[in-house]
């Protein structure tokens, strides 16, 4: 889609003459950094633990590449538990999760 193509020219000018750039002239750095703000733009942020697989796991936080977030638990790389999905553009949870329910996944009662 259009909308990544200019994410990802944004990641690599980011990468290339961003204010972040590393102070550097080795070329496979350089390239190391570009890959991981690409990496960034395609495949979104997470910030929690990892098994041995390397796959998600416990509770964490992911920014996902169009915006939206989550925030709940992770098991065996999938979310597991409970946790709220916010929707880009939205600021209270718009799905929440809890395995004790009938239906795992509600919509929230307080949409704007």
């Amino acid at each position: 889609p259009a909308e990544l193509d200019s994410r990802l020219e944004w990641a690599k000018w980011f990468a290339t003459e961003g204010p972040l750039k590393p102070n550097t002239e080795d070329a496979k750095a350089l390239a190391a950094f570009e890959n991981r703000c690409v990496a960034v733009v395609r495949l979104g942020i997470y910030a929690g633990a990892r098994d041995e697989y390397n796959q998600r796991t416990g509770k964490a936080k992911a920014i996902y590449s169009n915006g939206d977030t989550f925030e709940g638990r992770y098991y065996e790389g999938k979310r597991n538990g409970q946790g709220s999905l916010y929707f880009i553009g939205f600021h209270t949870p718009f799905l929440a999760f809890s395995p004790t329910s009938s239906a795992p996944w509600t919509a929230s009662s307080n949409l704007p």
